[in-house]
C-alpha cells in the first residue's frame, strides 16, 4: 500500500473511532474522513468532518466539526522519542493544524498519529486544550507527556501527548458539552 493509501486508510480508521466514542458505541460512521475533493471550496479544514449520510447522529456530528480540528497523521517514521529531535516533523505538522484552528476560530485542536514500531495511536493536544478539558473533566485519569519544542522560561505552548484509547475511555463527549441526537448543536468554546 502507497504512503497515501496508508494515510487515508488510518483517517477512516480514526473516523470510525471518534464516531464510536461521539455516539457511545452506537456507531461508527457519523464522522468520516475529509475527502480533499472540495475542501478548498467549502473551507472545511481537518481530516474528520461530520458524515453527510449521517441522519440521527448530525448534532452531535456537527457539534464536533464546529468544535474541533482533527489532524490524523500515520507516518512511517514517527516514533515518541523523536520529539526530542528540533528536526521532528511533528512541530511543523502541529503549525499548520494551530493555524487551520486558528481560521476556524479557535477550535481545539487534536492531532491524532500512529506511534511506531508498536502501533500505539496517540493524541496529541495544545496547552489551551489541555487547560480547557480540566476544566471539564478535572484532573486527568490517565498519564500526559508533556513536551515544549524551545524549553525556554517563557515558553507557553507545550504539546501533551497521551494513549488514544485512555482518553477515549475517560472522557465522556456528553461532558464537553455534546448535543443528544436530534438536539440543535451548540459550540461548547
Amino acid at each position: 500500500m502507497s504512503a497515501l493509501g496508508r494515510g487515508k486508510s488510518f483517517e477512516r480508521t480514526v473516523a470510525k473511532r471518534l464516531s464510536q466514542w461521539l455516539t457511545e458505541g452506537t456507531t461508527d460512521s457519523a464522522l468520516a474522513r475529509q475527502s480533499m475533493m472540495g475542501r478548498m471550496v467549502e473551507k472545511i479544514y481537518g481530516d474528520i468532518v461530520p458524515n453527510p449520510n449521517t441522519k440521527r447522529w448530525k448534532a452531535p456530528a456537527m457539534w464536533f466539526s464546529d468544535n474541533f480540528v482533527i489532524d490524523a497523521k500515520n507516518r512511517q517514521a514517527f516514533r515518541v522519542v523523536r520529539l526530542l529531535n528540533p528536526g521532528c516533523p511533528f512541530w511543523e505538522w502541529w503549525e499548520k493544524l494551530s493555524e487551520d484552528a486558528a481560521m476556524c476560530g479557535g477550535r481545539k485542536r487534536m492531532m491524532i498519529l500512529l506511534n511506531k514500531p508498536g502501533c500505539e495511536k496517540i493524541l496529541a493536544l495544545g496547552s489551551a486544550e489541555v487547560g480547557w478539558l480540566k476544566e471539564k473533566i478535572g484532573d486527568f485519569p490517565f498519564p500526559l507527556l508533556k513536551v515544549w519544542r524551545h524549553p525556554t522560561a517563557d515558553a507557553t505552548e507545550a504539546a501533551f501527548f497521551c494513549d488514544l484509547d485512555q482518553f477515549l475511555r475517560a472522557v465522556s463527549p456528553v461532558t464537553l458539552g455534546r448535543p443528544e441526537p436530534g438536539q440543535v448543536a451548540e459550540e461548547v468554546l
